[in-house]
Formats: structure tokens, C-alpha cells, sequence
């Protein structure tokens, strides 16, 4: 990892007041915190959440999206246990069908929930302890996806790689501070990931990346004495010049650290809270498909506000309220009415979603039922579009929060995916009469 220097630039906001986003009816689903996938393959958006219980029976839901207008859901509590810190999602037996991990706060052990396909699963406990904050993700990019977390409780990380030949090898760290949060991402581009982890310190070291050196970790601080606490931190392409930046929720306001050249990041303070109330949460994402990334931030008690980026250089923003759901544990953005646009998404206990009105472009297209097939899928280099009876004209690639990824002219029916990490995604093909069909696809 290079050494770290800084410079503090001004943001901008601008006030405006308006009707965005329509909050829906109440959902019936008591979230804590929630994943969002597609168990059924129908590229309508599910979710999987708990609801915490303080009688030590948590319940695990999965929500299947029912694919109406305003969207339903139909869940079914499919686990009742003592569940500790996040779940996550992922094809753990690499059958095509997307499982789930948690962990078990009684024996500490992480479990697996394997689909059958049909949403049925079947319990299996993994042998791996110590850790609850999950994610099931490539990090040494040999095709198979590992598990990485965090202990807040233990300030402890465990890595534990699923090697091709079936076996496992774990890897962990230990630290002084108080870890609150992590993401990971390839910084360098060595197919080796990186991990930034932030601590709750208002002084000495807050924020670490942790990368790999021959199966060894290594830790550097790059952050220390920025006397703030801090919430969460993500990896994030926050200018769109193809370097992972690193942003930071504080407890009053959010900052990036701009990835100008192998590692050397520039601070920039991107939003102040401006109130005296705690920031719980954030999300970035294109909310409004004008190709630049805003931010929306869920409040302690002041509700859920977005920041329209109206420039991707100088992060000017104008700052609109949502709405009033507080406190706002965790956000999230996907298309969950494949109109176009990125709704949000947001769990206090309950779970909420706020339906996007802004209009995207893509939204004044015709969504069609059209009976396409992709093969092969699951995928390894590339998918290919079996579907002769349209004519298609462009193409869009989007993760399961319908971020946009890819957007191309359609100029071959054989589409490449070599520079797609394993997950699921989904491919919107637009035909020559403005008509939009949506696929999921697995890149294994």
C-alpha cells in the first residue's frame, strides 16, 4: 500500500423541497437488516432480512417480490434462532441457486441455508466461528467466492478461503481498536481484493486497508486523529474515473478520499449533517440517470434526505427530503419495480420502500414479457442471447441493486463478461420499438 497524503476541498448544497419518492404502505416485514437478491430468477428483486426478537427467537425471512404495481411482497419465516449480526447472500454449492449465510449467536458458527431452487432450504453448519457481519465475495480470484467478516464485539476479522480443490483455509486479524465496519474491493488491479475497515475512534488510527501478501495480511492506517466517530465505510467509484475511492460516513457528515493514482487518495468532505442528529446510514447510487452518483442518508430521528449530484467534478449537491422514517438502520437502492430507476430502500425494524417518481429515461420504456434465454447460465466468459425473434439495438448490465454497469449498442448476441467478478446480475435489452426485456444471469 502507498502512504496516504490529504487535501480539504469545500462541498456545496443547495436546498430544494419536493415529492421524489412515495413512500409505500406499510409492508408487514419487521426488518432489522436485509440483503436484497432474486431467489426465484425472475429478475424482480427479493429480499432476505430479520427481524430481531428480544426473546432470542429472531426470525428469517425471505420476501419474494410478487412483481406488482405498487410491489408486494409474499415471505415466509423460513428460520427461527438466535441470530447475530448480518446475514448474506451468495451460490454457495454452485448449483445456480443464490443460499444464505449467518451466523448462530449461541454456538457462534456460521450456518448455510441451501435453496433447492424452489425457495425450500435446508440447514448446514459450515465449522467456521468468530465472525457475524458477513460477506460472501472472490477475494483472491480463483473463481471461487470466500467468506469475509467482522466481529464489532471482539474487534476481530476472519477470512476463510474456499480453495478449488475443496478445501478451506482461514486467515485472521486481530485488532486494538473498535472495528465498525468493512468493504472490499480489488484497489490495485492484482486479483488480490482489498479490505478497508473503520474504526469507531475519535482519535488514533479510524480507518486501515488490510490487503493480502501471499496469504498473509497486512494491515496500514491511513486514516488517524479525525476526533469524529465513524459509522460505515464503502468502497466506491465515487468521480467515475475507474479508481475505487473510499467513502465515510462520520457521525455528522459524509467524506470521500479520492483515489487519484495507485493508492494515493485526496479527502474531500462531501455532505455536513447540518443538524444536531446522528447519520446511521447511507447509499450512493444514480437516482435520478443522469449518469453521476448521488447520496442518500438515513437520519437517528430527522428522516431519510438525497443529495442530487448536479456535478460529478466539484460534488455540488442539492438536498431534498425523502421522507420521515427514522431511524434509518440501513439503506438500499434497487430497481424492485424494474421501471428504470433506483428506488429506495430502508429497515427501522420495519422494512420501507420508497418508490422513485424522478422519470429516468430508461423508464419511458415499454417493460415486455419476452421469453428469452441466456446460455450459458451460469456463465464463465460470456452469455449469449438465444433469443432470435427481436431485433435489439442496445444493452445495459446491472448488479442486483440495478446499478448500471455496463451500457453497449447490441452488436452481437454473444455478450462478453470477462470483466465481471462472480455474482448475479441482471441484462436489460432494448429492441427497436423501445421495448425493454430483463434477464438475470449468473457469473460464476
Amino acid at each position: 500500500m502507498k502512504k496516504v497524503f490529504t487535501s480539504i476541498f469545500m462541498f456545496t448544497i443547495v436546498l430544494s423541497y419536493a415529492q421524489d419518492f412515495t413512500r409505500s404502505e406499510s409492508t408487514g416485514l419487521g426488518f432489522g437488516n436485509f440483503e436484497v437478491v432474486d431467489f426465484n430468477s425472475d429478475g424482480f428483486p427479493d429480499l432476505v432480512g430479520v427481524d430481531f426478537n428480544f426473546n432470542n427467537q429472531d426470525e428469517l425471512y425471505v420476501a419474494i417480490n410478487n412483481g406488482d404495481s405498487p410491489t408486494t411482497y409474499t415471505s415466509e419465516v423460513i428460520l427461527v434462532t438466535n441470530i447475530t449480526g448480518n446475514p448474506t447472500t451468495g451460490d454457495i454449492d454452485g448449483d445456480g441457486d443464490m443460499d444464505i449465510l449467518y451466523t448462530n449467536e449461541d454456538t457462534d458458527e456460521i450456518n448455510s441455508l441451501i435453496n433447492d431452487g424452489a425457495q425450500n432450504f435446508t440447514n448446514i453448519g459450515l465449522s467456521i466461528f468468530g465472525i457475524n457481519r458477513l460477506k460472501f465475495t472472490d477475494l483472491d480470484g480463483d473463481g471461487n467466492p470466500d467468506i469475509i467478516g467482522i466481529n464489532r464485539s471482539t474487534d476481530y476479522m476472519l477470512i476463510n478461503f474456499r480453495l478449488p480443490d475443496g478445501t478451506n483455509q482461514s486467515l485472521d486479524i486481530s485488532f486494538d481498536e473498535d472495528v465498525q465496519s468493512f468493504d472490499v474491493v480489488d484497489l490495485d488491479g492484482n486479483t488480490f481484493a482489498d479490505i478497508v475497515v473503520g474504526f469507531e475512534e475519535f482519535d488514533g488510527k479510524q480507518v486501515s486497508l488490510v490487503n493480502f501478501n501471499n496469504f498473509f495480511l497486512e494491515e496500514e492506517a491511513i486514516i488517524s486523529n479525525k476526533n469524529d466517530g465513524i459509522v460505515q465505510v464503502k468502497f466506491h467509484d465515487l468521480n467515475g474515473d475507474d479508481d475505487q475511492d473510499i467513502v465515510i460516513l462520520w457521525d455528522d457528515g459524509l467524506s470521500v478520499w479520492l483515489n487519484e493514482s495507485n493508492n494515493f487518495f485526496d479527502e474531500r468532505l462531501l455532505v455536513e449533517a447540518g443538524f444536531s442528529d446522528n447519520v446511521r446510514s447511507f447509499d450512493i447510487a444514480d437516482y435520478d440517470g443522469d449518469q453521476i452518483d448521488d447520496i442518500v442518508w438515513g437520519t437517528n430521528s430527522n428522516g431519510i434526505f438525497w443529495f442530487n449530484n448536479t456535478g460529478a467534478d466539484d460534488f455540488v449537491y442539492e438536498k431534498k427530503e425523502v421522507g420521515t422514517v427514522s431511524p434509518a438502520f440501513q439503506l438500499n437502492s434497487a430497481d424492485i419495480d424494474l421501471d428504470g430507476d433506483l428506488d429506495i430502500l430502508a429497515a427501522n425494524g420495519d422494512y420501507w420502500y420508497y418508490e422513485n417518481n424522478l422519470g429516468t429515461p430508461s423508464s419511458n420504456q415499454e417493460l415486455i414479457q419476452a421469453q428469452i434465454t441466456l446460455a450459458p447460465n451460469p456463465a464463465t466468459d460470456y452469455i449469449e442471447v438465444m433469443d432470435t425473434k427481436q431485433q435489439y439495438i442496445s444493452y445495459s448490465i446491472m448488479n442486483i441493486d440495478g446499478k448500471v454497469l455496463r451500457q453497449a449498442d447490441y452488436t452481437s448476441s454473444k455478450i462478453d463478461l470477462s470483466d465481471l467478478s462472480h455474482g448475479t446480475y441482471m441484462i436489460s435489452l432494448i429492441n427497436i420499438n423501445a421495448q425493454q426485456s430483463v434477464v438475470q444471469f449468473i457469473k460464476k
